[in-house]
């Protein structure tokens, strides 16, 4: 397929407001998206449960393991070694897979800015950020399985508080290891998003921040990130370059509706109804399965695989129910955006924009969506819309045009 991303870039103007549908890009994104859906079914679960699977019955785990103690008489330091093969070995098998749906599928359909050595820096600074978080979390989960009865327990305790954590941590240390980060210098807007955070009850919002997404692709966002004095505004320069201030307001605030509405803190709750059963089951599992595929004990490193696969399989089972959860968190939280803007014809503006900046299917299959969307198809979230608009008989005359888009 030609890249006629600049044709797309032409046709996908700042200035056209309420945005429409282009057709050609409707019809692109439908082979898009699917393609994408079944690779990340390939390549986030298919092949990596076969691999985790080869990996333990093969004997490659028990192998690894048995190296890992030639090296060393200190059992976590054989974790470590057999963490540090095991994740380099399970990296650099993906990496086909992940060159090619992240840069050449990406440029295929002319969503990618980024060129092969920027892809491969942004490659191994992942990697050496895998190292230097994975084989510590490795550590520590081996010593709780070592040392404690109710091993998971405490597990599913420190995994709770990573997570929060990680949501302080990701936009200070880890967004400006990948991106380029300036502060936004539109003073007059930032005081306004900074009112809009006031009204939705965040304050002491020090930093509104540009990400230069531009230098690797197409697509375009905005978050709400971090916690206490780490909170933070971060907006795509892509965002700030092709969409309306009226749609870059609507996607602030449909990210502050996510902290309104203490969608973190719920989340982290969920986690914790989910995560406890799964660290039980995988604790029955592992006891199940000494003497097999070489584990000669419960905390036996070689048993990692077996770990791995059984989360992933239980997760994967349980994605339909954490799916429909989000998808119910973000349309709340486009209806907290409708009411703090009152313009629901830039938060349409802003969906439609969006699906043919980043080649969304709009109307994907009632099923494909219940089962593998995390958030709720286009089209139903500007039912939404208009759903809201009913309820406050909006009817947007001055734009000329009812707010189903019927010209007066």
């Amino acid at each position: 397929m030609p890249d006629d991303s600049k044709e797309e870039e032409n046709l996908i103007k700042k200035e056209e407001f309420p945005y429409e549908y282009k057709p050609h890009l409707r019809k692109k994104s439908k082979i898009y998206s699917k393609n994408r859906l079944i690779a990340g079914l390939v390549n986030g679960f298919l092949l990596p449960s076969l691999f985790l699977a080869f990996f333990l019955i093969s004997g490659l785990s028990a192998i690894v393991r048995d190296f890992a103690r030639g090296l060393s008489d200190n059992f976590y330091v054989q974790v470590a070694i057999y963490g540090v093969i095991f994740f380099s070995f399970v990296t650099f098998i993906d990496l086909p897979a992940s060159f090619y749906m992240g840069y050449i599928y990406e440029h295929k359909y002319g969503l990618s800015n980024q060129t092969a050595k920027s892809w491969f820096v942004d490659f191994f600074k992942s990697l050496l950020l895998l190292y230097l978080f994975s084989i510590p979390a490795l550590l520590i989960f081996y010593y709780l399985l070592s040392n404690f009865q109710f091993w998971w327990v405490i597990a599913g305790l420190v995994i709770l508080i990573f997570s929060l954590l990680v949501t302080a941590v990701v936009p200070v240390i880890l967004i400006p290891i990948f991106y380029k980060v300036e502060p936004y210098t539109d003073e007059e807007h930032k005081r306004h998003l900074r009112e809009m955070a006031r009204k939705a009850g965040v304050s002491n919002i020090e930093k509104i921040l540009v990400v230069h997404e531009s230098a690797k692709s197409k697509k375009a966002n905005a978050a709400f990130a971090g916690l206490g004095k780490t909170k933070r505004i971060l907006l795509f320069d892509t965002l700030l370059e092709k969409f309306t201030r009226d749609e870059v307001e609507a996607a602030v605030a449909h990210e502050l509706g996510h902290y309104a509405h203490k969608d973190l803190i719920k989340g982290i709750i969920l986690d914790g109804v989910t995560i406890f059963p799964v660290l039980f089951a995988i604790d029955y599992i592992l006891r199940s399965s000494v003497g097999l595929w070489g584990i000669y004990a419960f905390n036996d490193v070689a048993g990692f695989p077996l770990i791995l696969l059984s989360s992933m399989l239980i997760n994967f089972a349980l994605s339909p129910i954490s799916n429909a959860i989000s998808r119910k968190f973000e349309m709340d939280a486009d209806t907290f955006s409708l009411d703090m803007t009152n313009n629901p014809l830039a938060e349409i503006s802003l969906e439609k924009r969006l699906a043919d900046l980043d080649l969304e299917d709009t109307t994907p299959s009632p099923i494909v969506e219940f089962l593998f969307y995390s958030h709720p198809s286009v089209e139903k979230r500007i039912r939404n819309v208009y759903r809201w608009m009913d309820m406050h008989n909006y009817r947007p005359r001055e734009h000329g045009r009812d707010f189903r888009g019927i010209p007066y």
